[in-house]
């Protein structure tokens, strides 16, 4: 039976079901909300526009994926820079390479109870930046500078079913957050203040010693028969001992949008890509599977989650191709591990120190670089792609400078060691020190120079391995609680950079993105955070 038959059979199964239980009467209603706001300021990191700090020309004819050779990051903080354009052409150009702007999460929900254990939620958001609505051109007095694409909108909106046939099963049914465990593959949060909702349909089952999530979320909706992108899972904890917490999951991402490299192309030519196998992408199947291990005990605690990818990835090698209008890479595939853990010891006196170390890996794959047979070959016109662990919708936020633009679940292909301290000062008032070290998994391979003369311009397979030391990260923040429902943080990131950052690899959007600059010198995050619940 194909994928839409079955699907639809059990949309129709839940829907059935839900109409034998939701139904009730309005008995309550809950009114709350939340406004944060923060300011963000970085320096040194960023390049300020897209940047390349090196010529397409001389990667030509190399699969380097959506993005080529185009980079975010400068890791200059020079106000000023020269940059060779071509041989012995210089030009000297102005950088921005500070970032600042305060943003702001305006949230207002309300939850109705009815009989019967039946409840709805309507959770509505406003996420701005300060400066972009409402604000006049006082020069001519237009609105120009209003900027609508982050009006209110409908964060969450589910209908909510407990006790289904008198067992502590829950059905939620709608737009909603999912945080499975921690959140560290599929969670609530693409920054501290900009959440994350899917729409989707979850069933709960709690006992005293277990719960088993279910879910099946729309990520992509095409209109089209069966040509939609789904989300599925399942997670099943053991929460009764402390000292040993135990949680196994398996999620399913599945695309099946099609994939054309010539959808312009004649019939003679459609039979001649059957001939030599291209053009042939089959649907998307990413499959991750995982165990995390967590508890308490003695004064100490523990994380340590682990997971596998596997499955076809034809959407991103499509991405691949050697040259513009060329093949992508039909049989690119998943094969990667992931691993975070995290032990801590908090000391049992009135300010309550916590000393943890940690670390983490995200494999990465960089097949970017070009042997000399590929090169004089001239039938060779397919990609080959470099696919990376691909962190899902990930909670876990290792850096402000390197997550600047993807969110929590850009960085990937790294690995990193951490550790570090956290006390309560009074009541009130906590602080935390935070070092973490990072390398590149799989670094690119850069093309090769001798002094100002680009060789890799004339030979491409002329390549060398990247650095892989991405350098050291401290951050130290304060934060200040007035009352349960409003506190306020400050704090200060610094990045003491390594050569692996000036050279560049492709770490960013699930290592898809390239990350070089034209220096390796520092980079600092400082922000403020503050918010209120009612």
């Amino acid at each position: 039976m194909k994928m839409f038959v079955w699907r639809q059979l059990v949309y129709v199964a839940i829907l059935t079901a839900w109409a034998g239980v939701a139904c009730g009467e309005l008995q309550n209603v809950q009114v709350g909300g939340e406004i944060r706001i923060r300011g963000r300021y970085w320096e040194g990191g960023w390049a300020g526009a897209p940047i390349q700090p090196i010529p397409a020309q001389w990667a030509r004819g190399r699969s380097l994926g959506p993005f080529g050779l185009t980079s975010m990051y400068n890791w200059d903080n020079r106000r000023y820079i020269t940059q060779q354009i071509a041989p012995g052409v210089w030009r000297r150009s102005k950088v921005d390479t500070g970032r600042a702007y305060v943003e702001q999460r305006t949230a207002l929900h309300v939850k109705a109870d009815f009989t019967q254990n039946v409840s709805a939620y309507v959770d509505i958001h406003d996420f701005t930046i300060w400066g972009e609505d409402f604000r006049s051109d006082y020069v001519t007095g237009a609105d120009r500078r209003a900027n609508t694409s982050n009006d209110v909108e409908i964060y969450q909106g589910y209908i909510e079913a407990d006790q289904i046939f008198g067992v502590p099963l829950r059905l939620r049914l709608g737009r909603q957050e999912l945080v499975m465990g921690k959140g560290w593959l599929v969670g609530n949060m693409i920054s501290p203040v900009l959440g994350m909702s899917f729409d989707a349909a979850r069933l709960t089952y709690t006992h005293d010693m277990f719960s088993v999530d279910a879910f099946a979320a729309k990520l992509v909706e095409t209109m089209a028969w069966d040509d939609d992108v789904n989300l599925f899972g399942v997670y099943a904890a053991y929460t009764d001992f402390a000292p040993l917490q135990v949680a196994g999951y398996y999620f399913w991402v599945r695309d099946a949008r099609k994939i054309d490299d010539s959808p312009n192309s004649s019939p003679i030519l459609n039979w001649v890509e059957d001939i030599l196998g291209y053009n042939n992408y089959n649907d998307t199947h990413l499959h991750t599977v995982g165990l995390r291990l967590n508890g308490k005990h003695w004064g100490f605690d523990y994380d340590a989650e682990v997971a596998y990818q596997f499955g076809e990835a034809d959407q991103v090698g499509a991405l691949f191709r050697r040259f513009p209008g060329g093949y992508g890479d039909q049989h690119a595939r998943w094969d990667n591990w992931a691993t975070d853990v995290e032990v801590g010891y908090t000391v049992d006196v009135k300010c309550k120190p916590r000393f943890f170390i940690g670390g983490a890996y995200y494999q990465g794959d960089d097949n970017r670089d070009m042997s000399f047979f590929d090169w004089i070959n001239p039938f060779n016109t397919k990609g080959k792609a470099s696919v990376s662990f691909n962190r899902l919708f990930s909670n876990l936020w290792y850096s402000s400078i390197f997550d600047i633009l993807g969110g929590a679940s850009a960085l990937t292909n790294f690995y990193q060691v951490r550790g570090g301290a956290t006390v309560n000062i009074t009541d009130s008032v906590s602080t935390g020190l935070r070092v973490a070290q990072y390398w590149i998994d799989a670094t690119f391979d850069l093309p090769v120079t001798w002094g100002n003369i680009p060789i890799a311009s004339v030979f491409p397979f002329m390549t060398k391995p990247a650095k892989n030391d991405l350098g050291t990260v401290a951050t130290l923040w304060l934060k200040y609680n007035y009352t349960e429902d409003i506190f306020i943080t400050v704090g200060w990131e610094h990045m003491f950079t390594g050569r692996g950052v000036d050279g560049g690899s492709y770490i960013m959007k699930h290592g898809l993105e390239y990350a070089g600059g034209t220096n390796n010198r520092d980079a600092d995050y400082i922000w403020f955070d503050t918010g209120i619940k009612f």
